[in-house]
């Protein structure tokens, strides 16, 4: 399975459906920072989001952060990691962003010293 801007738009519309929350994703952009701002915390993928049934007002829009790269999602996926919509404690949809996290006790990070 590669990793690209279609199969992550459609993994996060399938994570909204199975969450039963009604928005639906239709862009993934890229941005493109310096390493030294990607190094400094800044993003590195854009998901553009909005809601099924109001398109009409203000906040039917919105966008999720990811902070890996397509090429650093793969190497990830390719090591046991799987994508993952990382919420924070009060489940509010702005505050949410697309991560990834370990499936097997033997899953290693990619390029790791062992």
């Amino acid at each position: 399975m590669r990793v690209t801007s279609k199969y992550l738009q459609n993994w996060l519309t399938n994570k909204f459906e199975e969450l039963e929350i009604p928005w639906v994703c239709y862009e993934v952009c890229r941005s493109y920072n310096r390493p030294c701002d990607i190094e400094g915390g800044a993003c590195q993928l854009y998901f553009r989001i909005k809601h099924k049934t109001d398109t009409h007002s203000l906040l039917s829009e919105r966008v999720i952060l990811g902070f890996y790269s397509m090429g650093q999602h793969q190497e990830y996926l390719n090591s046991g990691y799987e994508l993952w919509l990382k919420f924070d404690r009060y489940m509010i949809l702005g505050n949410c962003e697309v991560d990834v996290r370990k499936t097997k006790d033997n899953a290693q990070p990619p390029n790791s010293l062992d």
